[in-house]
């Protein structure tokens, strides 16, 4: 009986865990992108080749591409479990990692930026 309750939480908890964003971004660091970009000799193609395709494309005022690759990572906050407080509000806490990436006129990474920041999102009451 006491299996079957923990396995109830368990499935419960990791459930309540979401992720969005682009997949490979998961396990990227800025050591591993500063790996696989290297400005002037990476392309394109090489950086859809490794992380797919952006979630956002814009370009500068110059005319030079810029892609942004996220990926978001949210797990429910313990106040999250406490019977009845649920229906006041949500509180997920977790983290954000962002690339964003400049190619030149010639299709070459140019310059690029990884972030990773602390997420806390709050609904209902906790705002």
């Amino acid at each position: 009986m006491i299996r079957l309750l923990c396995a109830a939480l368990l499935a419960a908890a990791l459930s309540a865990c979401s992720s969005s964003g682009n997949m490979s971004m998961k396990n990227q660091t800025e050591t591993s992108v500063a790996q696989m970009m290297h400005p002037g000799t990476t392309s394109q193609i090489q950086v859809q080749n490794m992380l797919g395709a952006p979630q956002q494309k814009s370009f500068t005022a110059a005319g030079t591409e810029i892609w942004i690759y996220n990926y978001e990572r949210l797990r429910p906050h313990a106040v999250s479990f406490i019977p009845g407080v649920r229906m006041f509000g949500r509180v997920r806490k977790g983290y954000q990692k962002s690339l964003t990436v400049l190619f030149d006129e010639a299709g070459m990474v140019q310059k690029y930026a990884m972030t990773e920041t602390d997420l806390s999102v709050k609904t209902g009451l906790y705002k």
